[in-house]
């Protein structure tokens, strides 16, 4: 269950557009049998087709690293889809509103006038 949950996860941050459940399919079994959605895992994700940014692997010297970036541009765009709300992306991404603020913080996160 883990696991699955990780792989949502993962599918939720490269991704963007709505997931359907054939997306999951093919994101978990990218040369599997049912090549449902053609999905790749190489430098950006693609998901039917639809290509999500490119990540440079090269540039991460370490998983945490990986995961540090993947964890702020995951925050980033949340909080940018609830307008700065803090308190509606904490509910979003069910954390606790202050572990929010300690994230931004953490990753020097700022809210860019429009």
């Amino acid at each position: 269950v883990r696991e699955l949950h990780n792989m949502i996860e993962r599918l939720i941050i490269l991704s963007d557009k709505m997931i359907t459940e054939h997306d999951v399919v093919a994101f978990a079994n990218p040369g599997g049998g049912t090549n449902i959605g053609a999905a790749t895992h190489s430098n950006g994700v693609a998901v039917n087709g639809a290509a999500s940014p490119a990540v440079d692997f090269e540039k991460f010297t370490n998983f945490q690293d990986y995961k540090d970036h993947a964890e702020r541009e995951f925050i980033k765009f949340k909080l940018e889809k609830n307008n700065w709300n803090v308190s509606k992306t904490a509910d979003d991404i069910d954390i606790q509103r202050s572990h929010l603020y300690s994230k931004i913080e953490k990753f020097g996160l700022k809210r860019v006038a429009e």
